[in-house]
């Protein structure tokens, strides 16, 4: 039996996802799973670094097929009610390019 890679896939966002909406910038929605990250960023100003705090999404690629287009900057995931803008082109950074990762103002 060969491996699929996308049955751990699954199994983690089944576990550490939310239920969210994905919407394009015109309109076309899907629903989606989604790992919500909050990481720091480190942004240096000159002579100081201050510590500023950021919203990452995970998104599997297999639950935005249907959509015409890929993610770009614009477009909106809604988690619980709340609104987020994707601020930059997502990008695709797992070796098997199963993963969207979008960074969400």
């Amino acid at each position: 039996m060969a491996f699929d890679p996308a049955q751990p896939l699954d199994a983690v966002f089944d576990v550490f996802g939310v239920a969210a909406t994905f919407q394009l910038s015109t309109g076309e929605a899907t629903a989606v799973r989604a790992i919500v990250r909050l990481p720091d960023v480190m942004v240096e100003s000159f002579v100081s670094r201050v510590v500023v705090p950021s919203r990452q999404v995970e998104i599997r690629a297999a639950d935005l097929v249907d959509l015409p287009r890929a993610p770009q900057a614009g477009d909106v995931l809604t988690v619980d009610g709340s609104a987020h803008t994707v601020i930059n082109t997502p990008e695709r950074r797992d070796s098997l390019s199963m993963v969207w990762t979008l960074d969400l103002r």
